[in-house]
């Protein structure tokens, strides 16, 4: 059954206009920063305005990840040679709870020393 097409309303438009201008950007050699500032003039000129958008947390922007840029050196973690690239980091905030590793409780200490024992139906010679 194929697939119903996707409305093309004023909204739909205005994106795909602004996606194109996005790769010709790229193309062009714009910085991410420079694309995400172009994209971010055109939509805010077309798109509705209701009420102004306030972030519960600032650094991640709600997400949960802050992005950081590494140059190539080991401010990333890795220690390892590589190239500049872009990471992410788990935020303080509890959006970021779930990109942190979780905190081990006591009971899986416990848990941790515990062998079972296996028995598979064999015994030993003489017993």
């Amino acid at each position: 059954m194929p697939k119903p097409p996707i409305p093309e309303g004023r909204l739909a438009r205005v994106f795909q206009e602004a996606m194109k201008l996005w790769d010709t950007l790229r193309t062009n050699g714009a910085t991410f920063n420079e694309r995400a500032a172009g994209l971010e003039l055109v939509l805010r000129k077309h798109w509705p305005f209701t009420r102004e958008w306030k972030y519960l947390c600032a650094g991640c922007d709600d997400t949960g990840l802050v992005i950081e840029q590494c140059p190539g050196d080991a401010s990333c973690g890795r220690q390892r040679l590589h190239g500049p690239h872009t990471f992410g980091q788990a935020c303080w905030c509890s959006l970021g709870a779930k990109f942190r590793d979780p905190k081990p409780s006591p009971q899986d200490f416990a848990q941790a020393g515990k062998v079972k024992k296996k028995r598979d139906g064999f015994t030993r010679a003489g017993r």
